[in-house]
């Protein structure tokens, strides 16, 4: 038999495994975030990446930190601040002369 492949829990990055790495993480940051970040640093964590937003739809013009909102239509703000997730779906159309992207932030 084929042993099981290892979880995200249990694969080492450099002298911790990926889910010490995560658990020291969420101290300051959501689950999702500290996943993101140990699977962007260490790529043999990769299989830890949180799954793609498929949260509420943007109604506002600023994604909070922790936030994961979609666009599918088209929204127009004066500024977009995105310090969350925003996932742009496709024909979606964003207009703003001004897109900032902090360094929480992200966009799919």
């Amino acid at each position: 038999p084929v042993p099981p492949s290892p979880t995200c829990d249990e694969v080492t990055a450099g002298e911790q495994t990926c889910g010490d790495r995560i658990a020291e993480l969420k101290q300051s940051l959501s689950d999702a975030e500290a996943r993101e970040q140990v699977a962007t640093q260490f790529s043999v964590c990769a299989l830890c990446m949180p799954d793609p937003c498929d949260g509420p739809a943007l109604t506002t013009c600023t994604v909070e930190q922790g936030q994961c909102l979609l666009l599918a239509d088209e929204k127009s703000c004066d500024k977009v601040v995105v310090r969350g997730t925003l996932r742009l779906m496709n024909g979606a159309r964003l207009r703003t002369p001004m897109l900032m992207v902090e360094q929480t932030g992200r966009l799919l």
